[in-house]
């Protein structure tokens, strides 16, 4: 998978992310930056190779760069049962489901703020969701490399999450306030597609819908800014709550 961009590649790098190769502008200006990356690249052994802008161009068309490009293993996928299993003796845990989340830019973004707030696993269905690469790599910033991802069907994770104790807590516009909703240790947020928002099927599974109040007249937020302010409410209270 290549991906682009001076923070998804250093932050593969730093990762330890399997990175097969970089490519870097032989006129990158950032000079500090250069440097600090040439050094990790040799820490982790990986090659980096001098090129000008018109060759990394060829390399990735239409993709705003920066002037790096790193050629990376494609992300493992964790299984559901390994996820179950991994899970089963924790006492607290915050997970992110993303429920048919099509954009790239927005599943990235997503995918940013979960990182931010400590989320180790991202939960995507099998099919109607955003590709896995440089765009969503790009986006997140390089919180892809950080976040594991369990690909499974959607209602039967959520299922399998409950059975060892997490409360499933679902984004959508006819739920409880989220500010007034008291959340426990063990969550998984789930936040619906940009159109249509949680499948009927997934938010019968859900234990607690919540809403963000509109004070505008928008009828709704987009999904990834909705996704980041539940989220960090959820934080506020599981690192603050008496």
């Amino acid at each position: 998978m290549l991906i682009g961009g001076k923070n998804p590649v250093y932050e593969a790098l730093l990762s330890d992310f399997p990175v097969e190769v970089v490519y870097l502008s032989n006129s990158l200006s950032d000079k500090l930056f250069r440097k600090e990356l040439v050094r990790r690249a040799k820490v982790t052994n990986v090659r980096v190779h001098q090129l000008n802008k018109l060759e990394l161009d060829k390399i990735m068309p239409n993709f705003t760069h920066q002037g790096v490009i790193a050629q990376v293993s494609n992300p493992k996928t964790i299984s559901l049962s390994n996820l179950q299993s991994e899970l089963s003796k924790t006492e607290s845990g915050l997970l992110l489901a993303a429920d048919k989340v099509v954009d790239p830019h927005n599943l990235g973004a997503l995918l940013r703020s979960a990182e931010a707030c400590g989320v180790n696993y991202l939960i995507l269905p099998y099919r109607r969701t955003a590709e896995i690469g440089a765009t969503v790599a790009k986006s997140s910033t390089g919180a892809l490399f950080r976040v594991n991802v369990c690909r499974a069907n959607m209602a039967r994770a959520l299922d399998s999450l409950k059975k060892i104790g997490f409360w499933v807590i679902g984004a959508s516009g006819e739920g409880k306030n989220y500010w007034q909703v008291n959340y426990g240790k063990k969550l998984v947020l789930v936040v619906g597609s940009e159109g249509k928002g949680l499948s009927k099927l997934v938010k019968r599974k859900c234990d607690q819908l919540v809403s963000i109040p509109q004070y505008g007249h928008l009828s709704s937020l987009n999904v990834s800014v909705a996704g980041a302010l539940i989220l960090y409410e959820i934080k506020r209270q599981q690192e603050y709550k008496d």
